[in-house]
């Protein structure tokens, strides 16, 4: 599964976190822990994504950035 590298980071990225007892992560945040790992982050969104199907993350929406309207509509995961 050439993807399968990428799952591996993403998992990654959330264990050490929860390690700092962070308990969620913005997008963001695994994007730019990955970045800094030499990962292509290209498909990070469909990754995710694919992780969540299989139940292996979960995700609720990030309303502490919110101060419009308009962001409320914006997709900001947390995971």
């Amino acid at each position: 599964m050439p993807s399968a590298p990428l799952y591996g980071a993403i998992l990654a990225v959330l264990v050490a976190a929860k390690g700092r007892y962070q308990v969620q992560v913005r997008t963001e945040q695994i994007a730019s822990a990955l970045s800094a790992n030499g990962v292509d982050t290209s498909s990070l969104t469909s990754a995710l994504e694919q992780l969540k199907d299989w139940g292996a993350v979960a995700w609720t929406q990030d309303t502490g950035r919110v101060y419009r309207l308009e962001d409320f509509h914006k997709r900001r995961e947390l995971w």
